[in-house]
């Protein structure tokens, strides 16, 4: 078990069986445009750092990652941190019932190409699955409520184009990451 500190939070984190925020989870944190109010869904929670900082905004959280352990481990560290978060497990939007809309979606999805035979272990799901954001990408606009937006975490590397408006980014040493927005129009007005 490790220790995640970002800003005045400090987080527990089994970097063996859950993704550990890096980088990109920082790079989003660091630019989360969450507001009181809002219904925000973060999906792929991990520790829980982003839907624990949309939480401390007073916004309405529903977090989802498809590994139990990283579940597991965003609920101790919400709980730590007394916030209430409606924590669920599943992949992508399986979790989300067929009726709930949100303001914000939060997505830091893994952007590394697959490899093959790569997953051996849950936590391998974090890394190598570019697939998922196109998956993402394809579906996204259904769950969000009209004029809705969506933040997702991309990198250089992924062979994938979100689209978007660019809020911010980083250079590392062998790719750019960038945090993306996704804006749903909602309906058109004359």
């Amino acid at each position: 078990m490790s220790r995640v500190f970002y800003k005045d939070l400090v987080l527990d984190v089994d970097g063996k069986n859950v993704y550990e925020p890096r980088e990109d989870s920082f790079l989003a944190a660091d630019n989360l445009n969450a507001k009181a109010g809002e219904k925000i869904l973060e999906i792929g929670t991990g520790c829980g750092l982003l839907a624990i900082l949309a939480a401390t905004k007073g916004a309405e959280v529903v977090a989802t990652d498809i590994n139990e352990l990283a579940v597991e481990c965003a609920q101790k560290n919400a709980g730590e941190n007394k916030l209430k978060i409606d924590f669920r497990v599943g992949d992508l939007f399986s979790p989300i019932k067929n009726n709930e809309k949100f303001d914000l979606i939060i997505f830091n999805p893994p952007y590394l190409p697959s490899e093959k035979d790569f997953v051996d272990r849950q936590i391998d799901l974090s890394y190598n699955s570019s697939e998922t954001l196109r998956k993402f990408l394809a579906s996204y606009k259904g769950f969000l409520k009209e004029n809705g937006r969506a933040v997702v975490v991309n990198s250089s590397i992924s062979g994938v184009s979100a689209g978007g408006r660019e809020l911010a980014s980083q250079k590392l040493a062998f790719e750019k990451i960038s945090l993306i927005e996704l804006k749903n129009p909602g309906k058109e007005t004359d």
